[in-house]
């Protein structure tokens, strides 16, 4: 990662997402491009070859795969990701092209069935990486019960004239 790239993902700010974040991320793609996948994952890690499908370009209309999701997470080039679901969004978009476009041809079956392996894999690792964050967003910030009812929304209670404690408005 560029030191421009580490240094927005770690203050947080809003051209990259925050380092937590960029850490579940990589740990996903590690596994969608790991060596335990490349029966499944050989197709997608690097951009299609134009010059063998030069209809491809007409079909799809945002080519994506998993190299230049690497370097968009590593914040290679111009292009960052700012949140999770900004990377989710191409990961899925390299498996969605596949089928859109190998999925009118019969002599391509294979491709697509890969496609949607990856995708499968790519949907466990996403809610796998939800639930560490949402795991890992419990209890941030909160540092007392008054803390805790304010984070909530709770008014305080307040003394009215009869001297019973209400909800304050």
């Amino acid at each position: 990662m560029s030191a421009d790239a580490g240094a927005a993902a770690s203050s947080g700010g809003d051209s990259a997402m925050s380092l937590d974040d960029l850490n579940l991320c990589k740990a996903a793609l590690g596994s969608l491009t790991s060596k335990t996948n490349a029966k499944k994952n050989y197709l997608f890690l690097e951009p299609v070859n134009l010059q063998l499908l030069p209809t491809y370009a007409e079909v799809v209309k945002r080519p994506m795969d998993l190299g230049t999701v690497k370097k968009k997470l590593e914040g290679e080039g111009d292009a960052v990701y700012r949140t999770r679901d900004e990377f989710w969004a191409d990961v899925d978009q390299v498996f969605t092209n596949a089928c859109v476009f190998h999925g009118p041809i019969k002599e391509n079956e294979w491709i697509v069935k890969l496609a949607k392996q990856m995708q499968k894999i790519a949907e466990r690792e996403k809610k796998k990486a939800e639930k560490k964050a949402a795991s890992a967003g419990k209890g941030a910030g909160i540092v007392s019960g008054a803390t805790l009812k304010k984070k909530r929304g709770r008014p305080p209670k307040v003394k009215t004239e009869d001297g019973s404690g209400a909800a304050g408005k």
